[in-house]
C-alpha cells in the first residue's frame, strides 16, 4: 500500500473526503478550499513510480502532489498534478486498503457533473452514488438526490467499485458542472452537500464570488466566440454557390 504517513492517524469515525483533478477540476478546487479553511496538516502522502516525475516544493522541500491533509476526524486527499490512466487501479486500491486499515467511516469522493448550459444554472445541483446501503442511508438523511440511471467513470468509479467488494462505505458526490473551465461554483455546492453529510461548518462563500467573477468572464468569452463563429457560417454561406458547382 504506497500510502505513507508522516504523522500517525489515529481516531474513530474518521471520514477521507478525496478530489482528483478531472470534470471542472471540482474535486481539486473543493479539497484544497477544505485544506486552507481548517488549516489542515499534511499527515500522509501517496507516491508509485507510475506517477510522472513531478515534486511539489513546499518551503523548499520536495512533497509528493498527492498527498493527505487532516483536520481533527476528517482526512483530505488532493492532487496537485493531473493523474495518468495507469495510476488509477494502484491508487484506488491504496485509497481503499488504507481505508480499511484506518477504520473509516467512509470514503467520499468529490467531482463534476458535466452539465449543458452550465452557465445558466445559477446554483448547481450535486447527485450522489454510494457503495453500500450505509452510504445511500448517509445521502439521503442528508438530502442528497441519488443518481439512480448513468453511469460514473474514471478513478471514482473503480474506488466505489473496490470499496463495494471490501464492504467499505464509500460515496461520490457530482456537481453539475463545466467541463473544460475551473468550476468554483460546482465545488462550493458540493461542499454544502458535504458539509450536511459529516456535520461540519463550512464556509463557500469565497468559492461563490469567484463563480460570480468566473460566469461573467465566461459569458463575455462565449459572447466573442459566437460572434466569430457567426462570421464563419455567413462567410460559409456567401461561398457556398460557389462551391456546389465545383
Amino acid at each position: 500500500m504506497p500510502i505513507y504517513e508522516v504523522k500517525k492517524i489515529e481516531g474513530r469515525d474518521l471520514y477521507l473526503i478525496g478530489g482528483l483533478p478531472d470534470v471542472g477540476l471540482v474535486g481539486t478546487l473543493a479539497t484544497i478550499h477544505l485544506i486552507k479553511q481548517f488549516k489542515m496538516e499534511e499527515v500522509g502522502y501517496y507516491d508509485s513510480n507510475k506517477l510522472p516525475p513531478i515534486l511539489v516544493l513546499d518551503s523548499g522541500l520536495p512533497k509528493s502532489p498527492v498527498r493527505i491533509f487532516s483536520h481533527r476526524n476528517i482526512m483530505v486527499l488532493t492532487s496537485e498534478v493531473a493523474l495518468p490512466l495507469n495510476v488509477f487501479d494502484d491508487l484506488a486500491n491504496s485509497i481503499i486498503e488504507f481505508a480499511v486499515e484506518k477504520k473509516f467511516r467512509a470514503v467520499i469522493m468529490i467531482t463534476g457533473l458535466i452539465t449543458r448550459d452550465r452557465i445558466d444554472v445559477e446554483v448547481p445541483r450535486v447527485f450522489g452514488a454510494a457503495s453500500s446501503e450505509e452510504g445511500l442511508k448517509l445521502l439521503k438523511n442528508a438530502g442528497i438526490e441519488l443518481m439512480n440511471e448513468g453511469y460514473l467513470a474514471g478513478i471514482n468509479a473503480l474506488i466505489l467499485k473496490k470499496a463495494a467488494s471490501k464492504g467499505v462505505t464509500s460515496i461520490v458526490l457530482m456537481a453539475q458542472s463545466f467541463e473544460a473551465y475551473p468550476d468554483p461554483g460546482a465545488a462550493a455546492s458540493a461542499l454544502e452537500s458535504l458539509a450536511k453529510i459529516i456535520g461540519i461548518t463550512i464556509d463557500v462563500e469565497k468559492l461563490r464570488k469567484e463563480e460570480e467573477i468566473l460566469r461573467i468572464k465566461l459569458r463575455e468569452l462565449m459572447k466573442r466566440t459566437r460572434e466569430v463563429m457567426d462570421r464563419i457560417t455567413k462567410i460559409y454561406e456567401l461561398q457556398k454557390p460557389a462551391l456546389m458547382y465545383v
